[in-house]
């Protein structure tokens, strides 16, 4: 897995001059484990100098596991912890450095602080991290699909979605987009084309499809089936603008549309709005992100102590209080947009 940097063009000076205030400096010799995998962390770590890998358990035939699968090689200015943070599930892997390194740690707490406290330091931070798991997660699927690994059922994104909004922002999705009826198969968005508009499925489902080279062929391979509630043209939007994947109506679907434009004036005249979108899709694909390491065959370890949002979701007996109350809360709103829309 190639490392992806994080996002600083959108962090501004000030922003960047917090974090180096606020974080420790840390050395690291060749060899020492920054983060174990299954392990709960408190800090997020920014490489200055060196380098780190990173490893996963990874399941092998006789049911044991091997710990020794390096995945990726962080360089300086990556971000570590940031899934972790987002999700305040264990981790995922285990983190070591490769040669004699250099990290700046911050801590959750003050970063939390500085994220409740200052909207706009949110906006851009999370449209940061955006940016950052979006090009992971496009990373990862298209390596699931060369590798013809069968997606789960997906999650509904509504749930994370709608439980970080307020409503005064699905208010404004009404009133910004306009609801459209599609027929089957009639096309939302075409893979490697521009994406224009954010996608809310009211009614009906989509089909979500890649196009891949197969014995110097080009073949169309779907992957999901979305159902009532899913978002599409998100990733889009916070990262290249150009769709990885082609996404049609299964069947008589409708939609609320709301363009990029509106959308991204939105943002920028409104940092409120603009910390708790970004910070919602940052949970959608962290979660998205751990579920399609699943499907490439590691097991982590942090499953196993504890399920992800998206599994408790389907098991409400599981879920805690406050999960509860979130989910209940989301599926609320959206019940409420479908009738505003109607």
């Amino acid at each position: 897995m190639e490392p992806h940097s994080f996002h600083f063009g959108v962090l501004q000076e000030q922003d960047m001059q917090w974090i180096l205030e606020q974080g420790i400096k840390q050395e690291l010799a060749a060899g020492d484990v920054l983060i174990n995998e299954g392990s709960y962390i408190n800090n997020l770590f920014l490489i200055l100098e060196g380098a780190l890998s990173v490893f996963v358990s990874q399941e092998i035939e006789t049911g044991q596991t091997n710990s020794d699968q390096e995945i990726a090689r962080m360089t300086p200015v990556e971000i570590v912890g940031e899934i972790s943070f987002l999700d305040k599930l264990p981790t995922s892997a285990t983190v070591k450095a490769s040669k004699n390194s250099v990290i700046l740690s911050l801590s959750w707490q003050k970063l939390s602080s500085k994220l409740n406290h200052d909207l706009a330091f949110a906006a851009r931070f999370y449209q940061s991290l955006c940016i950052l798991l979006a090009a992971r997660m496009r990373e990862i699927t298209s390596l699931l699909v060369n590798k013809k690994v069968v997606f789960n059922p997906p999650l509904r994104k509504a749930l994370f979605i709608f439980g970080v909004l307020d409503d005064i922002d699905i208010d404004w999705m009404i009133s910004a987009g306009n609801l459209l009826l599609f027929s089957p198969d009639q096309i939302l968005i075409q893979q490697g084309e521009k994406v224009e508009s954010l996608y809310i499925l009211f009614k009906g489902r989509l089909a979500v499809s890649l196009e891949i080279m197969e014995n110097d062929l080009k073949v169309t391979q779907e992957i999901a089936q979305l159902p009532q509630g899913e978002i599409v043209g998100e990733m889009s939007f916070v990262e290249t603008g150009t769709a990885s994947a082609t996404v049609k109506a299964s069947e008589r679907s409708v939609v609320l549309v709301i363009p990029h434009h509106k959308l991204k004036t939105k943002l920028e005249q409104d940092m409120g709005f603009a910390s708790r979108f970004y910070r919602a899709i940052t949970v959608v694909i962290t979660d998205r992100l751990r579920e399609r390491m699943i499907s490439r065959g590691y097991r982590k370890v942090a499953y196993f102590q504890t399920q992800s949002v998206s599994e408790a979701i389907e098991d409400e007996d599981e879920l805690n209080l406050d999960t509860l109350e979130n989910t209940a809360l989301a599926a609320t709103r959206f019940n409420w947009l479908l009738k505003q829309a109607k």
